[in-house]
């Protein structure tokens, strides 16, 4: 009788919803106990929270079991041709404005919703440094205030959250340009008060620092990358700071030099402590033949990047700041869909070194107010797009055939109390400019 009953209720949400062909496309129409219905009740349900899974486990046997899912989206094999065995969305931008831990947990829960796997988790910056490092307590001293704050406990439980969603967790610190709050803490790490950024380069205390860091988030982090960041680095305070510059003057180093010295370091002890360095593009533009050959560079200037990186060998992430920076928000959905992390690059083993796309979700201007919907619904076209093969989107009418998928999607976030803004807007986490249904825009 069970089974019974949850047939009728599966065929009166198909015959409930505005959308029924939608719904039966995306096989929401499904009943029994099939694969298709199993992955959407362990991938996408709240109450998964309350269930320990080997997402390693399930998610292999997911891919070789299932053919099709969402029209487009193909799970084949671990080593299939669709576009990433891993997604990426940089939200928690945790430095320019504090996220409660709740809003951190809704993020996720929403990640797994659109099939994003990774959250990269940019946690410190110049402007606070929130998280608990015991080896140098001191540090956070950096934080807005003691109220905005993560503990290691607060820290290991997001990431044993997001692994219950099946999402790893890529933390950053952002060395050596983005880093003047470690100073309020341990002011020796400034080259001087008037030069507070990069980190002072010349002392050793720095990269003691840095190796006690990275040593007390490795046991709270086990995903096998780590973003050492790397870009935007000024150095030209290094010039003016007398005990900086007769350091480099005695080694005969320019202060492009201190630049990859500094990137190469923090590097090596990334590597020791059994990590997969991840740098921003500026490393791999400046000096791109010294990088370790593990380097994983992260792409976000512009487009072209990626081709050049796997050309040397090395892998990529996609992150063209001109189409998949979310608090761009005049960027329309169109063109975030529209951007193809494998453009110009038309070999196949080269493909396969680019290991995802990034939409990244940067926090000067969104806090716990207004992140969400400045994240959805247009992350999602991102997901579509990594998530599927070439030759099923190239050719397709946008407005006809994505449109509708992501008006739908944005309904169901809605209903699972995620704050979507409309997909059309002119300006991106706007509300609805009148009254109507979220499935009729």
């Amino acid at each position: 009788m069970a089974g019974e009953d949850d047939e009728r209720r599966h065929a009166n949400v198909c015959e409930q919803s505005p959308w029924p062909g939608v719904m039966k496309e995306w096989g929401w129409c499904a009943t029994g106990a099939g694969s298709l219905h199993s992955v959407i009740s362990v991938l996408q349900t709240p109450q998964v929270n309350t269930v320990q899974i080997d997402f390693d486990t399930e998610l292999e046997k997911l891919r070789l079991e299932l053919r099709e899912i969402r029209g487009a989206y193909k799970l084949e094999s671990v080593d299939a041709s669709h576009q990433s065995s891993l997604c990426y969305i940089s939200t928690a931008d945790t430095s320019r404005h504090y996220y409660p831990v709740d809003v951190i947990k809704q993020v996720i829960d929403s990640m797994s919703f659109a099939k994003l796997n990774v959250l990269h988790w940019h946690i410190i910056d110049e402007q606070s440094f929130p998280l608990e490092i015991p080896s140098y307590p001191n540090l956070w001293k950096g934080s807005y205030s003691k109220l905005e704050r993560y503990t290691v406990e607060d820290a290991q439980y997001i990431v044993s959250y997001a692994k219950k969603r099946g999402i790893h967790v890529m933390a950053e610190i952002d060395v050596p340009g983005h880093a003047e709050s470690w100073g309020n803490g341990y002011p020796k790490l400034w080259p001087s008060p008037s030069c507070t950024e990069p980190l002072d380069v010349s002392s050793n205390f720095t990269f003691e620092v840095i190796s006690g860091i990275l040593s007390d988030m490795r046991k709270i982090f086990p995903f096998g990358m780590f973003h050492l960041g790397g870009d935007e680095v000024y150095t030209g305070c290094w010039n003016v700071t007398p005990h900086v510059k007769q350091w480099l003057d005695e080694r005969n180093m320019t202060t492009k030099d201190a630049y990859k010295y500094f990137v190469l370091r923090a590097q090596e002890i990334a590597i020791h402590l059994n990590w997969t360095p991840v740098n921003w593009e500026e490393t791999f533009n400046s000096f791109g033949e010294n990088l370790n050959p593990l380097t994983v560079v992260h792409n976000w200037l512009g487009p072209g990047v990626c081709p050049k990186v796997v050309a040397k060998g090395l892998r990529c992430i996609m992150s063209n700041q001109g189409a998949w920076y979310l608090d761009h928000l005049d960027v329309p959905w169109e063109e975030v869909y529209a951007e193809e992390p494998l453009a110009g690059i038309s070999d196949a083993a080269q493909q396969k070194l680019v290991l995802g796309g990034e939409v990244c979700m940067w926090g000067e201007t969104a806090d716990t107010s207004d992140a969400l919907q400045t994240i959805w619904p247009r992350a999602a076209a991102a997901a579509e797009r990594m998530w599927s093969p070439l030759e099923a989107i190239s050719d397709q009418d946008l407005e006809t055939t994505v449109l509708s998928r992501l008006h739908y999607f944005r309904c169901l976030l809605n209903h699972r109390g995620i704050a979507a803004a409309p997909v059309t807007n002119f300006y991106a986490r706007r509300p609805p400019i009148g009254p109507g249904s979220c499935f009729i825009q």
